[in-house]
């Protein structure tokens, strides 16, 4: 506390990472998980609160059958090559009629507790979904530093 503040603030440990590009097209096949290109180290061994908060966009033209078009997100371990568990959220999820065009933009908030026995990198993996045949991605991706969308960020706590 200083002189000047009523209020506690304890220091803390952490960093954040914000994908430095206006734009990362997913152009894996639907269902096939992508890097989207945004990593943060952890530094040192400990348990870490990251959180990590995407802008995805979506134009979908539809076929001839009644489809569901979403893209998800998570987080994944890139030094022992496994997703992080329960960090899956979708940035939305919407159903298209035939032959309509869906537009769509949403903005998930990943949060996990990370234990790592020693320094591991964290990164934000894509994945774009479409159910049906006859349907076209015409936009499918990932918002980076888009004052009007928001921007892509990944942050970390130590805990302890």
């Amino acid at each position: 506390m200083t002189g000047t503040d009523s209020v506690y603030r304890p220091p803390l440990d952490w960093a954040e990472e914000f994908l430095n590009t206006s734009a990362v097209p997913i152009t894996a096949e639907p269902g096939v998980w992508q890097d989207v290109g945004l990593t943060i180290a952890l530094p040192r061994a400990g348990t870490y609160e990251v959180t990590a908060e995407a802008q995805g966009v979506v134009n979908y033209t539809a076929g001839t059958v009644v489809r569901n078009v979403a893209i998800a997100y998570r987080l994944f371990n890139l030094t022992d090559g496994t997703a992080v568990p329960r960090s899956q959220r979708i940035a939305f999820l919407a159903s298209a009629p035939p032959t309509t065009t869906i537009g769509h933009h949403g903005g998930p908030s990943l949060r996990s507790f990370i234990q790592v026995t020693a320094p591991a990198v964290i990164g934000l993996q894509h994945m774009r979904y479409a159910s049906g045949t006859g349907g076209t991605f015409t936009v499918s991706e990932t918002r980076g530093n888009d004052n009007a969308l928001g921007d892509t960020a990944i942050h970390w706590v130590k805990i302890r």
